[in-house]
């Protein structure tokens, strides 16, 4: 008996310093994010200065940049800079006059900004929220291209005039260079891949002549880039489009989901500029097919019902099966986070088989909503698709399933549901509030929630063990995001 009420003692000692660490934890959050809110607000207010006197001096365009500089994230939507691939390190301004102040003024400001934004990344490290360290680190970038703290802790390396990541630093020593039309070229037979000439198996022909060797996709063309490996047989230009949408997919997975690839120590030294991520990162297959009928007719001895797909994720083959010709490139961003998950993790085996399927899509339905907008990806917002299907789901067909039944389905039992849209409407839905409701406050704990499910180290529990908050809680607390989101689109 005195043994039970020791273990009962202990167990009820470390509940209480896990509580209270958590508590600790989530005043430093907040700490640090009055920071930023704090230094946002001065930085816009010197930028009004600076625009001012542009104005006055009838620099209007330049008065206008300074004003639109700051871009405020939406509402219900997450924003992360974009890091320009091989951004050049930053030149003196050749402007002169009031136009050669205003270039200094505003540089100034930028690159102060970025200077705090640093600090306040360290700062929220430490404060146990890394996806805000992640996200700040990369707006450093966008306030100072040339920050060089922030591009080590990024993983690029400084070559000749340029920033450049490992992938790249090698591709630039081999004498190659990205081409948005025709993807990694070396620089000497650029110009003749602009002039319609091919080389194909060491013999240069017409485009014309090349693309009826390649019009099956077992010898079609195949492109490199750094995370992905694509074989087309529609055309080199579309490989290079498709290309160019999955390494930004690409960028905007790692900027979210870096705790998914490092743990904290990983990113403490990585900020401290102690080691750097420069190892080569493995590359996911696609296979683009020309059109939607040699893309089921491929797969449909396979997967009988292809054909009501619009893209397909091999979890055996590790291979991403796609099709030109979809209206946007949001199926391809849904099944391109599927690999990027899977094939990222120890094993092959497929995840949610016994519980917490539904975030696998959830996740997957979130990334269809990657765009840009004034050097920023954009994800969520008010006219997501999936976000105004769930909030119409719960709020005017009163379909929900809750928390801690959601939980507990494995992949058959989701698939198999008798609503399976709305289900699918409604794990959307949840996978929007757990990474936007109150700024992000279970964003941490989400990334963490699908790093063990794909880790294989979940249970129905995970989620409310992460959150610290009970499955009817989150229930409530869905319902309020969901009733602000139809407040805010009325």
């Amino acid at each position: 008996m005195r043994r039970d009420n020791r273990a009962s003692r202990l167990t009820t000692r470390a509940l209480c310093v896990a509580v209270w660490s958590a508590v600790l934890s989530c005043v430093a959050a907040a700490d640090v994010l009055d920071d930023r809110r704090a230094l946002d607000e001065a930085y816009r207010a010197k930028l009004t200065v600076i625009a001012d006197q542009a104005e006055r001096a009838g620099l209007k365009s330049h008065a206008a940049q300074a004003r639109d500089w700051v871009t405020p994230t939406p509402p219900f939507s997450i924003q992360l800079a974009i890091v320009p691939a091989a951004a050049s390190v930053t030149k003196d301004s050749t402007a002169v006059g009031p136009a050669l102040t205003f270039d200094e003024q505003f540089r100034a400001a930028r690159h102060a900004q970025a200077d705090a934004l640093f600090a306040l990344a360290k700062e929220a490290l430490k404060a146990k929220r890394p996806s805000l360290a992640w996200l700040w680190a990369h707006e450093t970038l966008r306030e100072n291209p040339d920050h060089a703290a922030a591009r080590y802790t990024l993983g690029f390396q400084r070559y000749e005039d340029r920033w450049l990541t490992t992938f790249e630093l090698n591709k630039a020593k081999s004498g190659q260079r990205w081409s948005d039309r025709f993807g990694w070229l070396p620089q000497a037979e650029l110009a003749r891949y602009e002039q319609g000439e091919r080389l194909y198996r060491g013999k240069w022909m017409t485009a014309a002549e090349e693309a009826e060797f390649r019009s099956r996709i077992d010898r079609g063309w195949e492109l490199i880039t750094e995370h992905f490996v694509i074989r087309t047989n529609h055309s080199l230009e579309a490989g290079a489009k498709l290309a160019v949408e999955l390494e930004k997919l690409s960028q905007a997975w790692h900027a979210l989901f870096v705790t998914f690839l490092a743990d904290e120590r990983e990113l403490k030294s990585w900020f401290d500029g102690k080691t750097a991520p420069r190892k080569l990162p493995p590359r996911h297959e696609i296979w683009y097919f020309r059109n939607q009928a040699e893309y089921v007719e491929a797969l449909k001895d396979e997967q009988p019902w292809i054909a009501n797909t619009t893209g397909y994720y091999d979890n055996d083959k590790r291979r991403a099966y796609l099709y030109h010709g979809l209206a946007d490139y949001s199926n391809i961003y849904h099944e391109a986070t599927h690999q990027l998950f899977a094939e990222r993790r120890a094993g092959r085996s497929l995840v949610g088989q016994k519980t917490n399927f539904w975030i696998i899509e959830g996740i997957a339905c979130y990334l269809e909503s990657l765009s840009e907008h004034n050097g920023f990806f954009r994800l969520g917002g008010l006219g997501a698709v999936r976000l105004n299907d769930a909030r119409i789901r719960l709020l005017r067909d009163e379909f929900y399933v809750p928390f801690g039944e959601t939980v507990a389905m494995g992949m058959l039992d989701f698939q198999k549901h008798a609503e399976i849209k709305k289900l699918y409407s409604q794990a959307a839905g949840q996978t929007y509030f757990l990474l936007e409701h109150n700024g992000g406050a279970y964003r941490d704990a989400t990334v963490e929630y699908l790093t063990r499910i794909y880790h294989a180290r979940d249970s129905s529990l995970t989620l409310r063990e992460l959150t610290t908050r009970d499955y009817p809680t989150l229930d409530r607390e869905y319902r309020e995001f969901l009733i602000n989101v139809q407040q805010a689109v009325k």
